[in-house]
């Protein structure tokens, strides 16, 4: 994972946690090659958001000296100090970067706050419908997958799986579309 230095991050943005974005501050001459790159970049960005185009995967990103960096991460690291390998969007909205919509995490913890495949075909995530017609229920959980049984009925798998998800702190909007 690529970092830079807090202290630099700080030269260059204003943070504005709440809100969840950055804005480019005026940048001193050492931050770059020459006077006039210095001159044409903070004529041109200083005093306007950073990092407002949308990758691939609906995250706001940006560059800084070159190397790619995602909105969350700068601003997690600006307010926490440290970088993190793991940040996940309490609300499931990507580009929500308001600090108290974010937290450091495990991946198996950020798995149990994620949307519902595009691949379900149950509308339930963790219900499938076997070869027999029964619905079985599965669960990951920290131990490994856990079948959770089969059911005549899809209303009663899902009801098995949500309680399932209660128990071993899945947030609420897990498996949502």
């Amino acid at each position: 994972m690529k970092t830079l230095e807090i202290s630099y991050l700080f030269e260059c943005f204003t943070p504005y946690f709440e809100g969840g974005l950055l804005v480019w501050n005026h940048r001193p001459e050492t931050h770059f090659k020459n006077l006039h790159g210095f001159k044409v970049w903070n004529a041109r960005f200083s005093g306007e958001r950073a990092f407002t185009a949308l990758d691939g995967g609906g995250y706001h990103y940006g560059a800084i000296n070159r190397s790619f960096f995602k909105l969350h991460r700068v601003l997690w690291a600006m307010h926490s100090g440290e970088w993190v390998h793991k940040l996940d969007h309490k609300n499931g909205v990507k580009t929500d970067n308001a600090i108290l919509n974010l937290r450091h995490t495990t991946p198996s913890k950020n798995a149990r706050n994620a949307k519902r495949s595009k691949a379900n075909t149950t509308g339930a995530t963790g219900v499938y419908l076997r070869p027999n017609g029964r619905f079985q229920a599965t669960l990951r959980t920290d131990a490994g997958m856990v079948t959770l049984g089969t059911f005549s009925s899809l209303g009663l798998a899902k009801d098995a799986r949500r309680k399932a998800q209660t128990t071993h702190g899945y947030s609420e909007r897990h498996g949502e579309a």
